[in-house]
């Protein structure tokens, strides 16, 4: 039997796509930060090189993910999106994450 469900679902605006757990709509939020601000370089024939942050700098580019993730996790939570309210809105209650 097919039933109709409503879910709690994570948006990332930069990925433009819903979660359904907050660490991975987090992951690919600070994942699509960091390829927009060092996009990856296509494959030129001619030399046989590429560039792509995630293979030629692994470290930097841990150390980046790392970084904005722990931010966006800090600014969900300070933000008014991350509170759960009752069924009638009237009060809201801070989410434990």
């Amino acid at each position: 039997m097919i039933s109709r469900q409503q879910a709690v679902v994570y948006y990332a605006s930069t990925r433009r796509k819903r979660y359904f757990s907050m660490r991975a709509a987090i992951n690919a939020e600070a994942k699509a930060i960091i390829l927009n601000r060092y996009p990856n370089e296509p494959f030129e024939s001619d030399t046989g090189h590429f560039y792509s942050i995630e293979i030629d700098e692994p470290l930097r580019y841990s150390k980046l993910h790392r970084r904005l993730t722990r931010i966006i996790k800090g600014a969900y939570k300070k933000s008014p999106m991350a509170c759960k309210s009752n069924h009638r809105g009237d009060r809201c209650e801070r989410s434990e994450i």
